[in-house]
């Protein structure tokens, strides 16, 4: 009630920082575009939460925060690259145990941030580009609500990567109901894909958890794949681990 309450009364800013946004986001490099998106709250809203959005909210992550807590046990995963980490509001919910992790965000501000108020001994907070950088190698590189704001050859950039790292498991989002992936046409060109059907071929999964918020209808059939990083070797030729 009280969102809705503000959503009224802050329509007309909403309503003029999105246009803004949207007319400033064709034009910058991927680095920029994010660093928009977050430093505008563009994602956000009004009314407290997740820079990161909705999705982001402890509503939108209550199934997968409790679904990934048990692959973490299950798979005795020791060491963990989340990426993109964004402000970490719903991962700081999760019982990471000693699991070695490292939150990466393309945004900068965001990780300075997040290692002043979270980092310690075994958790980290680094600038990583998931297109572009090396990747550390780890149990488990796992990437929500990421792939779905790229291009296609952005994301088969960023699988080559994976696989470059020489990493386990490798987990991200994907919707098992969509029977086409379709090109990008949002500003921040998000969209449901799915990665087992073209351009990506992706295997089956080791596991799929659930990852669906009822309230958002777009979201019920909403999964996070695992693969084994091995599997993908032969869908995405010439990157292999060093």
């Amino acid at each position: 009630m009280l969102d809705i309450v503000f959503r009224k009364i802050f329509w007309p800013y909403i309503f003029l920082r999105d246009r803004y946004v949207e007319h400033q986001l064709d034009a910058l490099s991927e680095e920029d575009r994010f660093r928009l998106i977050y430093k505008t709250g563009y994602w956000k809203g009004v009314g407290g939460g997740s820079l990161s959005g909705e999705g982001s909210s402890l509503a939108a992550t209550a199934a997968i925060r409790d679904s990934l807590s048990g692959l973490l046990a299950r798979f005795d995963i020791r060491s963990m690259l989340d990426v993109p980490c964004g402000d970490w509001y719903w991962m700081s919910k999760v019982e990471l145990g000693n699991i070695a992790y490292i939150g990466g965000d393309i945004v900068e501000e965001l990780v300075q941030e997040n290692q002043r108020l979270y980092g310690k001994s075994g958790r980290e907070f680094r600038k990583v580009n998931l297109i572009a950088d090396d990747l550390p190698k780890v149990d488990l590189i796992f990437v929500r609500d990421c792939l779905v704001h790229l291009e296609p050859e952005q994301i088969q950039l960023c699988v080559r990567n994976v696989i470059k790292s020489g990493s386990t498991y490798f987990a991200t989002t994907t919707f098992t109901d969509v029977t086409e992936n379709r090109m990008p046409v949002l500003k921040d060109r998000w969209r449901p894909l799915n990665m087992m059907l073209q351009p990506y071929y992706f295997p089956a999964p080791v596991e799929l958890l659930d990852d669906s918020w009822p309230a958002n209808p777009a979201d019920v059939r909403k999964c996070i794949g695992v693969w084994r990083v091995s599997d993908l070797s032969s869908r995405f030729p010439g990157r292999t681990a060093i």
